[in-house]
């Protein structure tokens, strides 16, 4: 973790008198350090010294409510994730604000695209997400692929944006895919739809915490099984290995297919987010290249 700057402590701190008025703000009483921030969010760890308690906190940075997420349909399921006790619980979630303040997780290690893969790992991710899946909780919003890119491009073409190279090339070749998947049947459930390795912690009891719910929607349960393949990089092999537990052994004949297609989803998917997010000030071309040429391979394997 980071130390911060004045002009970041002093916007946490007066979110934080906010969020706790019966207690002694003060940069004396309050140590702040930074994690690792997301693309959009400012992640901390605060402690207040008179009492040793600790919190995660929450601040979302430039963009970040630009219309791309709905912090009430966050905050509910987030809710719904400390229900099934699959997430750390959640102290305050201001749902115009996007600040959230969470139960910090002592001592967690979060996973990066090596752990993730461990088997022990893989294991229990299959487990908290089946739990999740069929869960009888009806998420607010749901989370449809072609819709979401839909809604992307839309948000691109609001801004006079024009997409990278090469990708209305293969676009009526994406959006065609929502026929294959109708044909197949899907039957959705809700889902985290964000459930790269970064997003999982793993604290010293071996227990594992699913973060960060702001994509999270009624979708299709392989959305969820694919995205670790495709951010962690992961082989056949493990792919094969996390499936075979996520489903007791009894892999679906179409699973191979539903993975490629939603592989190829997300790249586009994200290739597009990272273009808006690229004219809003975010210094995300490199990724968002790199996603949309990987997606294009897959759909070349198609």
């Amino acid at each position: 973790m980071k130390t911060v700057t004045e002009r970041v402590r002093d916007q946490a701190l007066e979110q934080l008198r906010t969020i706790f008025p019966d207690r002694c703000v003060t940069p004396g009483n309050v140590s702040i350090l930074r994690f690792d921030d997301g693309i959009s969010n400012e992640n901390f760890m605060i402690e207040f010294r008179d009492s040793c308690q600790k919190f995660a906190f929450r601040m979302i940075g430039p963009g970040g409510n630009s219309g791309m997420v709905d912090r009430m349909d966050e905050k509910y399921n987030n809710l719904v994730g400390c229900e099934l006790g699959i997430t750390p619980e959640v102290i305050y979630f201001n749902s115009k604000s996007g600040v959230k303040v969470a139960k910090y997780v002592e001592n967690a290690q979060t996973l990066h695209n090596d752990t993730i893969k461990e088997v022990g790992n893989l294991v229990g991710i299959a487990a908290i997400l089946r739990k999740l899946h069929t869960s009888r909780y009806r998420f607010h919003k749901d989370f449809n692929p072609f819709t979401e890119l839909h809604r992307y491009e839309q948000l691109l073409e609001n801004v006079d944006g024009v997409m990278y190279e090469g990708y209305g090339q293969y676009r009526d070749v994406v959006y065609g895919l929502e026929g294959e998947l109708n044909k197949m049947g899907i039957q959705v459930a809700p889902c985290h739809c964000d459930t790269l390795p970064e997003n999982w912690l793993k604290d010293p009891s071996d227990r594992l915490w699913l973060l960060d719910w702001e994509y999270s929607g009624m979708n299709d349960p392989f959305w969820d099984l694919t995205a670790p393949f495709i951010e962690a990089g992961f082989t056949p092999e493990q792919e094969k290995t996390f499936l075979e537990a996520y489903f007791d052994g009894t892999v679906p004949h179409d699973a191979e297919r539903r993975v490629l297609i939603y592989k190829i989803m997300m790249d586009f998917i994200w290739s597009v987010w990272a273009r808006v997010k690229e004219l809003d000030g975010a210094d995300l071309r490199e990724y968002g290249l790199m996603r949309l040429a990987r997606g294009i391979e897959n759909v070349l394997k198609l």
